[in-house]
């Protein structure tokens, strides 16, 4: 008989509604009776499978055949080092690696997450960014699965870390990491989670000092929004993203001048979403701004507001405008038309 768990009275009052949560009790993990009920349900799930036993092995054997164990990504090129990362046969986690632009370079193993993992259930490695001297490297793990970060930073010169470490931190939004590096290779900035797990806090911290003496830069206090961020590809500028369902902010701060104020690119609107990157003395910014299927517009760094948005590609009936790039030469764009994507 499949098990069924208790009900237990439990009101919750929010938005002036009063609502009874029987189940509430089961977010208690270390409760007993809540490991009682789970183990309930894994019995009578291996029961219920048990004629599938053969098939699931097989099934296993057979999608395990097909992939390639031992492998490598492709190598990402910064200041004179090749960065990738590999998996080994029979190890779960991949293994973060760099080497020398050389031919005759050892490999040098920045991070063996099955190291990490080692006496843990579970681990994950969320944000991880090197310093532009590339001699640190910051890391992030959680060990519980609930998408709560403790960072770590890491001395690769002498292949140790350093004293301190910060808890509770967020793991990557979107296309954005959870820490950026100043261009000192001191400094970083990085964002702290709420009681209810919304990225709500950007903090400054410099390496060698105590995380309780880290600068609050900025606290998104609007419930409905949460916090991200990221470093333009030029990395000229350290960028916030501000986001609910519908609307977007983006504010900057030079990522040469790390103790400078954070600037908003265009305050917040409701129904308003943007995107921007930076490209010499411009932003490029990605709008739904009068435009159902997004366009492209640029403005000046200096004075970015929507006043002095100017179009780049303007909007289109029949292409969808999804994201932006900017290199040196060259700005690249993808595009959706007739359901296919294009760049």
């Amino acid at each position: 008989m499949h098990p069924t768990p208790p009900k237990r009275a439990h009101t919750i009052t929010q938005h002036g509604i009063t609502r009874n949560d029987e189940y509430y009790w089961m977010r208690e993990k270390d409760d007993p009776e809540v490991l009682k009920y789970l183990n309930a349900e894994n019995k009578y799930l291996e029961k219920e499978l048990q004629h599938l036993r053969s098939l699931k092995e097989h099934l296993y054997k057979e999608m395990k055949g097909r992939i390639r164990e031992s492998d490598s990504s492709v190598p990402e090129k910064i200041k004179g080092y090749l960065y990738y990362t590999r998996t080994e046969a029979e190890k779960q986690y991949p293994i973060y690696c760099r080497k020398k632009e050389d031919d005759d370079a050892t490999e040098e193993v920045l991070l063996d997450q099955n190291l990490l993992a080692q006496d843990h259930e579970f681990c994950s490695i969320g944000p991880i960014s090197i310093s532009p001297d590339q001699n640190k490297l910051i890391y992030s793990l959680d060990f519980e699965g609930a998408e709560i970060y403790t960072i770590y930073i890491k001395d690769l010169t002498e292949n140790k870390l350093f004293p301190e470490s910060i808890p509770a931190t967020s793991g990557s939004a979107y296309h954005h990491a959870g820490v950026e590096w100043a261009n000192d290779s001191q400094t970083f900035f990085y964002i702290t989670i709420d009681e209810y797990h919304r990225a709500d806090k950007l903090w400054k911290h410099t390496i060698g000092t105590d995380p309780k003496d880290d600068v609050l830069i900025f606290h998104e206090k609007d419930d409905a929004f949460s916090l991200s961020i990221s470093k333009t590809r030029s990395r000229t500028y350290i960028t916030t993203y501000h986001y609910n369902t519908t609307s977007q902010e983006v504010r900057f701060i030079p990522a040469d001048q790390p103790d400078s104020e954070l600037r908003v690119l265009q305050p917040r609107k409701p129904n308003l979403d943007y995107f921007a990157v930076h490209h010499g003395d411009w932003f490029l910014i990605l709008t739904n701004h009068h435009a159902e299927n997004y366009k492209l517009v640029k403005a000046p760094v200096s004075d970015p507001g929507i006043e002095n948005w100017q179009d780049v590609i303007p909007h289109r009936e029949d292409v969808l405008l999804e994201h932006v790039e900017a290199f040196k030469e060259h700005i690249v764009l993808q595009e959706r038309k007739n359901g296919l994507s294009h760049i």
